[in-house]
């Protein structure tokens, strides 16, 4: 669904496919025409975040869709000097993927698809729904961790460094609407 959606806006001329050096991989940047889209977009996602305040059901929620978000607001300056490996498993994910990794550099972050084959550093292990409460700021990474609804294993080190370089979404911040 994500390559139809972006295979359509590449198409339109809204964002344009890139090769990124040395990973090999695709990257996709907003063209002027994209740019020019962006404050409507962004209003549109401040609305739905004040506006639409239930969590998704486990149908509509998509852990490919939240793990590219997450990947792209990693704080890099948060991350340590080594590289980590941090796998992502979901495993009420049913449509589609329910094991994700992001190899953290300080220099970018890669959303892997399939093990990247080396050992992983932290693994997080939620519903998908509960990540993206947290994601949202709905619910914080600690008391996700203190239910049992979220749980993070690992060298403790990088456990406690998990919410420096985890950051959320964009539109969490966002309150409510008045009563």
């Amino acid at each position: 669904m994500l390559s139809q959606r972006l295979k359509s806006l590449e198409s339109s001329g809204i964002v344009e496919r890139r090769e990124r050096p040395g990973s090999g991989g695709p990257e996709y940047v907003l063209t002027r025409s994209g740019e020019e889209l962006r404050a409507v977009v962004e209003a549109c996602g401040v609305w739905a975040s004040r506006w639409l305040r239930r969590d998704p059901t486990l149908e509509e929620a998509d852990a490919t869709l939240l793990m590219w978000d997450v990947r792209r607001n990693i704080d890099l300056e948060a991350l340590p000097d080594r590289d980590l490996l941090v796998q992502f498993f979901f495993p009420d994910a049913g449509r589609g993927r329910t094991r994700f990794w992001l190899h953290l550099k300080r220099a970018e972050v890669d959303l892997c698809l399939t093990h990247p084959g080396f050992d992983v550093d932290l693994e997080v292990e939620s519903s998908v729904v509960t990540m993206i409460r947290v994601w949202l700021g709905r619910q914080t990474l600690k008391a996700a961790i203190r239910s049992k609804e979220l749980r993070v294993s690992g060298d403790r080190k990088w456990i406690a460094e998990l919410p420096k370089w985890l950051k959320l979404s964009p539109f969490a911040a966002v309150p409510a609407p008045d009563a």
